[in-house]
């Protein structure tokens, strides 16, 4: 089961901040153990609070930003070396045809490959009647509107995670939807003698 929620604290005139909460559970439920007999854990958390930014500048360009602490665990917070960051920039250039390039770029510790290093990416974005999309490297997300109350939409990180959702309703009301996604976990063990040591956990949804 998974939460998420973004609250605003302040808003003037082209500046915001927000402040995120997010709570990520699963139920393990592996009959296998590690090595020198370890049992595996029956439950695997991952709490988290962090705070955004995002400001517009007078030149149509805007900037964006993300910092969370996390602890994806089978005992969160149960010790220091359990803490994870994320911490995500962003920068948008906008285009005369109204499209925008935007830079990015990225540090964490919870990553399932390179953690810790900083990487960057970049994205180009389009937005015509039916279609819009954020498409770069690493990524792609693209929604498809063929009408006013079905959209499709697909998005595609490498490695960690990949989704394909079609939406039916108005927006900003009920709507019902249908789903198929792709993600990819990592976890620290509160019982691990080596630091670096994780659990990776994969999940296909529909």
């Amino acid at each position: 089961s998974k939460f998420d929620d973004s609250i605003p604290i302040v808003r003037e005139n082209q500046t915001s901040w927000r402040f995120i909460s997010f709570l990520d559970y699963e139920a393990w439920k592996s009959r296998s153990s590690f090595s020198q007999s370890r049992p595996s854990p029956t439950e695997l958390w991952d709490p988290g609070l962090g705070i955004s930014h995002s400001r517009e500048f007078d030149n149509g360009r805007s900037a964006s930003g993300a910092f969370t602490l996390s602890s994806p665990s089978d005992r969160p917070f149960g010790s220091f070396r359990d803490y994870g960051f994320n911490l995500n920039l962003s920068y948008r250039l906008p285009q005369p045809s109204g499209n925008a390039w935007i830079l990015l770029a990225s540090a964490s510790n919870t990553r399932g490959f390179l953690p810790y290093l900083p990487l960057p990416g970049a994205g180009y974005f389009f937005s015509s009647s039916n279609w819009k999309g954020l498409l770069g490297f690493p990524f792609g997300l693209i929604f498809w509107t063929p009408s006013p109350i079905w959209t499709v939409s697909a998005f595609f990180f490498p490695i960690r995670y990949g989704e394909l959702k079609i939406t039916y309703g108005q927006p900003r009301s009920l709507q019902a939807f249908s789903q198929i996604s792709f993600r990819g976990r990592s976890y620290w063990l509160s019982d691990r003698s080596n630091d670096k040591e994780r659990l990776f956990a994969e999940e296909g949804v529909v």
